[in-house]
This record gives C-alpha cells, structure tokens and sequence, in this order.
C-alpha cells in the first residue's frame, strides 16, 4: 500500500513536472510566433516596396525612350 502512494507521488510530481515545462515551451512558442510575424511583415513591406521601385524606374525609362 505504501510503495503504491509513493507510485502515485512520484507520477504526479512528474506529471507536474511536464506541465511546467510545457507551459514555458507554449510561451517561448508564443513570443516566437511574435518575431517571426513581425519579420515576415517587414518582408512584406520590403517586397512591396521593391515592386514600387521596379514599377517607378521602368516607367521612368519607358517614358524617357519617347
């Protein structure tokens, strides 16, 4: 009886144990997900950007040609 009480102390405390670990691990993902989100918006005002630039110069030169 005692040695199936100690069992059972010790799965909680590792049951524990894990959902302490897993509720870092979903914070660290949390604020990962924030940095990748912010990097692909800069990406995407990068790109934009660039298109813009594109468009801008070969209008220029098509405009320059006549």
């Amino acid at each position: 009886m005692d040695d199936t009480r100690e069992m059972l102390g010790r799965i909680d405390e590792r049951t524990m144990e894990i959902l302490r670990r897993l509720s870092c691990i979903d914070e660290k993902l949390k604020n990962h997900e924030s940095r990748i989100s912010k990097l692909e918006q800069w990406r995407a005002y990068i790109l934009g950007g660039a298109a813009v630039i594109a468009f801008l110069i070969s209008s220029i030169i098509g405009l320059w040609r006549f």
